[in-house]
């Protein structure tokens, strides 16, 4: 069983063949049904790459966000 134990951001799109649509859903849900804080953001109009200009502006300050929020600087504890 693998273990999850740090915030997980997981991005989606619709047109992405790579991946079932479902899984990413499923995922986010069993994360925070575990107590692990985790988000989905979901791209229906899009396919692996964020192409379309609002949806690659929302992309960066999501992830820009996140990383502000959880990511550790050296010397952090």
């Amino acid at each position: 069983m693998v273990q999850f134990d740090m915030p997980i951001l997981i991005i989606h799109e619709q047109n992405d063949s790579r991946t079932p649509v479902g899984q990413p859903f499923e995922l986010c849900r069993t994360l925070q049904a575990c107590g692990i804080e985790s988000r989905l953001i979901y791209y229906p109009d899009e396919k692996h790459w964020i192409l379309k200009p609002n949806n690659s502006l929302y992309w960066y300050g999501q992830v820009r966000e996140w990383v502000e929020r959880f990511a550790r600087l050296d010397g952090d504890s």
